[in-house]
């Protein structure tokens, strides 16, 4: 029988954002990769940007219900953008150390953990970039 994985909640927020065109099944599998690994964050920060699917939304409140990080929905009545959006939820999260990621991203299992390391190790540092890997759906 295989041994349970101990999970390490990381005092960090994790922002994205959703809207319209936001995929339930690319939002699932992104929100998924932020907490389905050994080190998942303290908070999550949604902000909807406008108004969504009622699939997508019914998806975000159970997922708020039962996940393991502390969620927040911010609700934005008009749809202004990406960035206005990630500047509004910004007032909302509540650690020093904020990982931005997008509702389409699927997170490798040691980027939160890394991340995190690096900014504590190089507190003058306040931005920083990782790279992708990009992939595009089959037709098949």
């Amino acid at each position: 029988m295989r041994k349970s994985l101990k999970q390490i909640r990381l005092p960090l927020s994790c922002l994205g954002s959703v809207y319209h065109a936001s995929s339930v099944a690319e939002v699932k599998l992104s929100l998924e990769s932020l907490i389905n690994i050994k080190y998942f964050p303290d908070e999550i920060v949604i902000v909807i940007d406008g108004t969504i699917s009622k699939e997508l939304n019914n998806y975000l409140k159970k997922f708020k219900k039962t996940n393991k990080s502390e969620t927040k929905l911010i609700t934005k009545n008009k749809n202004d953008g990406t960035g206005l959006a990630i500047k509004e939820g910004l007032v909302y999260c509540k650690n020093e150390i904020i990982i931005r990621f997008d509702s389409d991203d699927i997170s490798l299992p040691f980027r939160l953990k890394e991340t995190f390391e690096f900014m504590v190790k190089n507190p003058k540092v306040d931005i920083i970039n990782t790279p992708i890997i990009e992939f595009i759906p089959s037709k098949d």
